[in-house]
């Protein structure tokens, strides 16, 4: 692929490279994380995100419906082994009549922005300049 082939310095990544440089910091298991491994890490992120959408998607236009929601990502999850992995997150999520996206208990939250205490500030040495 072309993204394959291009100098880091210019792949654009979806996912800001610093927070995943920081997540992935916070295993105690992870030594030194070169430059190039949250930018792959980001582009993974982006394709099986974009592979849960495509598959949720699918769910929402087999119930003719035209807007995705969280019953529709629960299916999809539930369909496809490859997202097993993520049938505990998925299940905290409970649809209710006033929010469809409720979620139930703090710890999706954290698990979903591990240390987020900053104020989207998401630059470091390590991000792959745009230059």
């Amino acid at each position: 692929s072309t993204w394959a082939r291009m100098p880091p310095k210019h792949r654009d990544t979806c996912f800001p490279t610093g927070r995943i440089k920081r997540i992935m910091q916070q295993d105690e298991e992870v030594g030194k994380i070169s430059k190039a491994a949250p930018v792959l890490v980001s582009k993974c992120l982006e394709l099986l995100i974009g592979d849960l959408v495509n598959k949720a998607s699918q769910v929402t236009r087999s119930k003719n419906a035209s807007t995705v929601n969280v019953n529709h990502l629960r299916e999809a999850v539930a369909k496809e082994s490859t997202f097993d992995f993520l049938q505990d997150v998925v299940g905290k999520f409970v649809p209710s009549s006033e929010n469809e996206d409720k979620v139930v208990g703090s710890d999706v939250e954290e698990a979903t922005h591990p240390g987020d205490d900053d104020s989207g500030s998401d630059s470091d040495e390590n991000a792959p300049s745009s230059s």
